[in-house]
């Protein structure tokens, strides 16, 4: 119901529109196939390794510093409080942060959630002792990985076809949860 209601116009009649020559059949799917379109695509694989090495980085930092503050002896309460403000900052701005890359640009919202990337290792690194630094560096990561996540995303669909969307997104996904496994080991 949810998807009769809320999804509309629907996609598959909005591509139709944009290209009448669709036929229902999909391109070949495959790995070789997605990284060629990126070897190809400057913007592409930008996109893509935004989105890898920002989940890389967000899951690295959110649970080592779980794992500090417990360390800390910082209470449970402390902990999730914390956890909760990260993920407000991950998922509660989304539409903001795809509104901001709608309208000033997707390469610079990536850009600048780089930028709050980085005063967020700066309050967990150089506030490691203290809750309240703790607390601010854990919402800027969320926020810094929700607007890289978000522009990355957005700028990754608008620089390939249609056809190659499928193959490279699958591929983004692939990429980005081997990079959280990664950041988390």
């Amino acid at each position: 119901t949810a998807f009769l209601i809320g999804l509309r116009p629907d996609p598959l009649l909005e591509a139709r529109k944009l290209d009448a020559s669709k036929t229902g059949l999909r391109p070949k799917v495959s790995l070789r196939i997605a990284f060629g379109i990126l070897r190809q695509n400057q913007r592409a694989r930008f996109a893509v390794l935004t989105i890898a090495l920002s989940h890389m980085v967000m899951v690295a930092v959110m649970s080592m510093t779980t794992v500090h503050m417990e360390a800390m002896g910082f209470s449970l309460v402390i902990v999730g409080f914390t956890i909760s403000l990260h993920v407000a900052g991950m998922w509660a701005f989304s539409p903001i942060f795809g509104w901001l890359a709608d309208r000033y640009g997707k390469l610079r919202i990536t850009v600048f959630a780089q930028v709050i990337f980085v005063i967020s290792l700066l309050f967990t690194s150089f506030g490691d002792m203290d809750r309240l630094s703790l607390s601010i560096g854990l919402l800027l990561l969320g926020l810094g990985w929700s607007a890289a996540t978000v522009s990355g995303s957005a700028l990754l669909t608008s620089s390939v076809s249609g056809e190659e969307k499928s193959n490279v997104q699958g591929l983004s996904d692939t990429l980005q949860s081997l990079a959280g496994a990664i950041g988390g080991g």
